[in-house]
């Protein structure tokens, strides 16, 4: 077959109208749904009122809120047992992924769907048996594991805690025992404490925290970290109104312990790692498939400091911890 010069640039031209075929999965002005869950606010909590961590990322990659997609919410207030019936109604509104955080409510969502994708912030996703490995999920679950644990978050915890309190002796350590990334001898790197004493005590469930806190005080600790379990997270409260009254200085991996009157927080950010998630849900809107998607995770970790917690133990922060610090509560 022979093409004159006319009938090749016709064709040339055709090409060039039509282009490559398109990858984008998501319908030309269909409004992505976003179905968020959480167990209690301090799930999504980013330490900036003002600002949405989901919103200000995908703002970034183009999105705008309302024409191109809507967040539906759903919080279970602290309960655990409402999560499945929310879990249920988000799938009933036909979301296209579910943006869930913590350990219970990536659960329910697993249990309310197996083919809308999961975009989860949550502990050890691979040990709890949400998706396959990190580098293939597999399954309808991607997104970022929040454990803490291994030397360098201990290790760094354990430093600035020395440094606001130079003196530090003996510091308790509270830990889920049940959680392998929460070993004392994985969490914190040997000779870190020199001259000092580290007084483990292992709560595996809410009803043997006051027996645990007894202990801490028998063992006349000076100083308190918690491991980032969410045992030990979801008692947050409990453990600071005991370092309060214990006057114990303490630094926990959660910005929460600090907003609620401990006096450091250090650990993963939420803010910046949701903020990276938005990647995540451009990527799946657009035709990725979750189990491809390799388990990310945290880049950016933020030290807040309670001032006024500071005060009334009595503690002048020096000035390299206030210059290190994301965050300053009671200035």
């Amino acid at each position: 077959m022979k093409l004159t010069a006319c009938g090749l640039v016709a064709i040339l031209a055709v090409g060039i109208l039509v282009g490559p075929p398109a990858v984008k999965a998501q319908p030309a002005g269909k409004v992505a749904r976003l179905g968020r869950l959480t167990l209690a606010g301090t799930d999504f909590g980013t330490g900036r009122a003002r600002s949405d961590a989901i919103v200000d990322g995908l703002r970034e990659l183009g999105y705008v809120e309302g024409r191109d997609f809507l967040i539906e919410h759903r919080d279970a207030g602290g309960v655990t047992d409402r999560l499945p019936a929310l879990a249920s109604e988000l799938v009933r509104l036909g979301v296209d992924i579910l943006l869930v955080g913590g350990t219970a409510a990536t659960d329910a969502a697993r249990r309310a769907t197996g083919t809308i994708p999961i975009v989860s912030l949550t502990g050890d996703l691979v040990g709890q048996g949400f998706v396959k490995s990190l580098a293939h999920p597999g399954g309808n679950i991607t997104g970022f594991s929040m454990a803490t644990g291994g030397g360098e978050f201990g290790g760094k915890s354990l430093q600035l805690l020395r440094e606001m309190v130079p003196r530090l002796s003996r510091v308790g350590y509270l830990r889920n025992p049940d959680n392998r990334y929460s070993a004392p001898d994985g969490f914190f790197p040997a000779g870190l404490l020199p001259g000092g004493r580290l007084v483990t005590v292992d709560v595996r469930n809410a009803g043997e925290l006051d027996q645990a806190l007894a202990a801490l005080t028998r063992a006349r600790v000076q100083g308190l970290i918690t491991d980032g379990d969410p045992v030990t997270d979801g008692q947050w409260r409990r453990i600071v109104e005991f370092a309060t009254k214990q006057g114990l200085p303490g630094i926990y991996p959660r910005r929460y312990f600090a907003q609620g009157g401990g006096l450091m927080s250090y650990g993963p950010s939420f803010f910046d790692t949701w903020k990276r998630a938005a990647v995540y849900v451009d990527k799946i809107l657009k035709g990725a498939k979750p189990a491809d998607l390799p388990i990310q995770q945290p880049t950016k970790y933020d030290l807040v400091i309670n001032l006024k917690t500071a005060k009334a133990l009595g503690l002048t922060v020096p000035q390299s911890l206030l210059v290190q610090a994301d965050e300053l509560i009671g200035r």
